[in-house]
This record gives structure tokens, C-alpha cells and sequence, in this order.
């Protein structure tokens, strides 16, 4: 096999297209490219190159790898990255929305918040997980913003496990609505009224699959209220410290991106978690 320039190129763009019908997730597509390319061309060659990177053309069986992985890195950049971060929440400093990417641990850890750096191994600080954030933000951060990154992110990681534990269709979903959540308001395109639509789906979907694992049927309502009263007639306790007021919105806040402002969306989705973990903390297998 031997591809110039424009002959790869074709059959790239031919290969990647058909690996994202497959929903072939980013990450996981070079391998599977290259794959596809031997099979297409009916030749074999190393999956990684074991040489100095050759990227000359014409394409061959030989460098093949390299070829297909540098196309990749063009094509997609930090999208190929693997995310293990097990949940994500946003923090409001200064003004502005920062992303906190819990790290996936394993093992005992003490975790704390703490502007300053702390060297062991066995302590999680959850500032260093804030991503994005100067080191001028970081040096200001108050006791009680620090005290919010490490309550977030010991609330997240437990709701995490949760999510890890139960698996079920409702839990994936309410997963998938934990990182829209955040992702709209510390993305490029925020916004803060959808994102806490998200953010109240993956409280309702959570207090549901309590009533559920109960062999009742909740009511396939968006009134976390109600879902509330249904679950508690099933034995729920809620937590006296979640504020169920800051969910008093309908589903038109999706179609009304300025409807609610950055910091108090960010309360919902703080509320959103809290809610999870004190549902799925009482579920019994």
C-alpha cells in the first residue's frame, strides 16, 4: 500500500465519518482508523510505531500509525484526551464560572481545600482541581469559597460512587444531565437558565429511582415538589438543609437563556447534587 497526500486524506475523512455514524467515541477512534485502513488497504503494520515518527508520504504499512494518530491530533486536538474525572461541578469566583474536575481516586485520601499547595500524596486538595484558574483568583479565594470547593466536591464524589453503583437508566441519565449542567455554564456557550433546566432533571431523575427501587411508580411529572411528597410517602427523609425554593422554575427557562443569572444557576446545580446524594445515600440494595 502506498497513499499520497490527498489519496489519505479521502480515505480518512471516508473512515471517520463511518466510525461516527458507529458513535465510535473520539478517543477511542485512532486505533480503531487504523484498523479500519489495514483492513480496507488488506495490509498488516505496527499499531504504534516503534521508531522515530515518520510522517512522510507516501503512506505505507510502515509508518500507517504514525500517519493515522498525527491525522487525528489535527483533526480533534484536547477532544482525543480521556476524561476519568468522575463528576464535575461549577464554582462562582470573582465574577466567573470555573469548572471543578474531580480527580478519580482510589485508596484512602484526606481531602481538604486550600489556596496553598500542600505536597502529600495522601491529601486531596480540591483547589488543584479548579480548572482554569489564575493564580491571582487563586490566591484570593475567601474561607468560605474554599469551604464551598471541598463541601462540592466530597457531595459530588459520593453522588459519583452512587452513579457508579446503580446503574440504571435513570442514573446514566441523570449522569449525562450533571455534566450539560455544568458544562453550560463553564463552557464557551453558556447558558445559565438551560443549565439549570439540567441541573433540575438530575434531581428529579435521582429522587425517582428512590421511589422506583420502593416497586412504586412515580408520577412522570417536572415537579420536584410533588416527587418530593411521593418519595417521602415512601419512606425518603429529606435533608432540612436543601433549599427546595431555588427549584421554583418551569420548563420555559429553556427557551430563555437570561431567565436566570450565572451565580444563581450555580446555586441549582449546587442544590441539584445535594439532592442527589441525600436520595441515593438511602437507597438500600
Amino acid at each position: 500500500m502506498e497513499l499520497d497526500k490527498n489519496e489519505f486524506e479521502l480515505i480518512m475523512t471516508e473512515i471517520d465519518e463511518e466510525l461516527s455514524r458507529k458513535e465510535i467515541k473520539i478517543p477511542g477512534r485512532p486505533i480503531s482508523a487504523l484498523l479500519n485502513l489495514f483492513e480496507k488497504m488488506n495490509i498488516s503494520g505496527p499499531l504504534f510505531h516503534p521508531f522515530e515518527e515518520d510522517l512522510d508520504f507516501p503512506v505505507t504499512g510502515t509508518n500507517a500509525s504514525d500517519h493515522v494518530h498525527n491525522w487525528y491530533s489535527d483533526s480533534y486536538g484536547e477532544r482525543l484526551n480521556i476524561d476519568v474525572s468522575p463528576a464535575s461541578f461549577p464554582v462562582y469566583l470573582k465574577g466567573s464560572c470555573y469548572e471543578v474536575k474531580l480527580p478519580l481516586a482510589i485508596g484512602n485520601f484526606l481531602i481538604v481545600s486550600s489556596k496553598h499547595k500542600i505536597g502529600n500524596e495522601k491529601v486531596i486538595n480540591c483547589v488543584d482541581f479548579v480548572q482554569k484558574m489564575t493564580n491571582k483568583v487563586r490566591a484570593n479565594l475567601t474561607e468560605n469559597e474554599e469551604a464551598t470547593i471541598q463541601v462540592m466536591s466530597i457531595t459530588c464524589l459520593g453522588v459519583a460512587n452512587e452513579f457508579k453503583k446503580h446503574k440504571t437508566e435513570l442514573l446514566s441519565s441523570a449522569k449525562d444531565d450533571s455534566l450539560i449542567s455544568c458544562e453550560l455554564l463553564c463552557g464557551y456557550n453558556t447558558n445559565p437558565s438551560l443549565s439549570s433546566w439540567h441541573s433540575l432533571q438530575m434531581a428529579e431523575k435521582c429522587i425517582k429511582e428512590y421511589i422506583k427501587r420502593k416497586n412504586v411508580k412515580f408520577s412522570k411529572i417536572h415537579d420536584i415538589n410533588k416527587l418530593r411528597d411521593e418519595a417521602i410517602a415512601v419512606g425518603y427523609k429529606p435533608d432540612s438543609k436543601i433549599n427546595w425554593d431555588v427549584f421554583d422554575f418551569n420548563a420555559s427557562v429553556r427557551y430563555s437563556p437570561d431567565s436566570i443569572k450565572m451565580n444563581f444557576a450555580v446555586r441549582i446545580n449546587h442544590e441539584a447534587w445535594r439532592v442527589a446524594f441525600n436520595s441515593l445515600k438511602q437507597i438500600k440494595d
